[in-house]
């Protein structure tokens, strides 16, 4: 039976129109440092066009002044390290954040786990 849902799910599914819509551009602020090694290359090699996103990469000197051009509103994205991060909230700021854990010693930490905020 659930078989004949999936398949019949499927079919419906497949025989609606595409709706092809055109990316957003989004700016993706990088500082000039290691935290953002991980997005130069997903830039370089094109992988967030393969995802069907529309991502520039502007570059700046610090993690501190890729972050003020995205409370700023000049970037959508943007890679650095923690210290910045929690400066912009004790000041009020609301940013939402992407983390993966590393280095916790308990078992029963997020060690490992993508978490969000």
């Amino acid at each position: 039976m659930r078989m004949i849902i999936e398949l019949l799910l499927s079919i419906f599914l497949t025989s609606l129109p595409a709706v092809a819509e055109e990316p957003q551009h989004l700016v993706y602020a990088l500082p000039m440092t290691e935290t953002a090694a991980v997005a130069f290359i997903a830039l370089d090699k094109g992988f967030f066009k393969e995802e069907g996103l529309d991502v520039e990469g502007k570059m700046f000197s610090s993690g501190r002044e890729a972050l003020q051009a995205l409370l700023a509103g000049q970037a959508q994205l943007q890679s650095v390290s923690e210290t910045p991060i929690v400066h912009a909230i004790i000041q009020g700021n609301k940013v939402a954040t992407v983390a993966r854990s590393r280095g916790t010693r308990k078992r029963s930490s997020s060690r490992g786990k993508i978490t969000a905020s």
